[in-house]
């Protein structure tokens, strides 16, 4: 995830600096290695996408925050897809006082599913009601609007279902309530 700036309105942008960085690891998911006929510890990249960095002046020291999407997908043999692997998968947080302190802020998992590897504050469950573990959520959007913070997420449940949700946080993202599907 990069920073840029603009300081006429948005017709020219400068980059700033990276604020999240793709990096190779290795993780343990025994199940998921047996559907994908990987080793118990699986090879591959961690990703941050989606960034969406939001402005929220009644909150002294935390008024920058961004949310992004990381997950883990595996290393593959050439020419096959990389899988992503649903039990290393959050929405993330990051407060700061300014964009440019984003990098070094510390990394919270904000939403998960039960079905992870490490908890996050919040779960899957928690908003859709379902069972179903096999989901995830992505591609968050926020807004500071009436004192709260909204996000907007894609919300995927194995196989086929895929729905907008949306969320807020009166309380400057410390605690999250479920709006309804938009």
């Amino acid at each position: 995830t990069h920073l840029a700036k603009s300081l006429d309105g948005g017709k020219i942008w400068t980059f700033v600096k990276r604020i999240t960085e793709s990096v190779p690891d290795t993780v343990q998911s025994p199940l998921l290695s047996i559907a994908y006929k990987l080793e118990e510890n699986i090879q591959g990249m961690w990703h941050h996408e989606v960034p969406t960095l939001v402005y929220v002046p009644d909150d002294p020291g935390k008024e920058w925050k961004v949310f992004w999407h990381t997950y883990f997908s595996a290393d593959m043999p050439p020419g096959k897809e990389r899988p992503r692997i649903l039990t290393h998968s959050w929405i993330m947080m990051k407060e700061a006082s300014s964009p440019e302190e984003l990098d070094n802020a510390e990394e919270i998992r904000l939403f998960g599913t039960d079905f992870a590897t490490t908890s996050a504050k919040y779960s899957f469950q928690e908003f859709t009601g379902k069972i179903n573990n096999m989901n995830t959520y992505s591609e968050p959007g926020s807004i500071y609007w009436n004192n709260k913070i909204f996000i907007a997420m894609s919300y995927f449940e194995v196989p086929f279902l895929h729905k907008l949700i949306l969320i807020s946080s009166s309380d400057y993202g410390k605690t999250w309530d479920y709006v309804g599907e938009p």
